[in-house]
């Protein structure tokens, strides 16, 4: 199984590619902010992380 972080604001996009990877097998993590999703990371390994790069407060650049 890979384990993904999605860290989007968009609640939709944030949605429709969680339910994408969860159909293809993967376990899926989401976040909508910068801060949640640096701390979800610290707590678990993940195989890879879909960062929103423009967000308010923490975006991808600072991830």
């Amino acid at each position: 199984m890979t384990n993904v972080l999605i860290d989007e604001d968009d609640a939709d996009i944030r949605n429709l590619l969680g339910d994408q990877l969860q159909d293809q097998g993967c376990i899926v993590k989401k976040a909508d902010n910068g801060a949640v999703a640096l701390k979800r990371a610290a707590e678990q390994t993940l195989d890879i992380i879909f960062v929103d790069v423009n967000m308010p407060a923490m975006g991808g650049f600072f991830f």
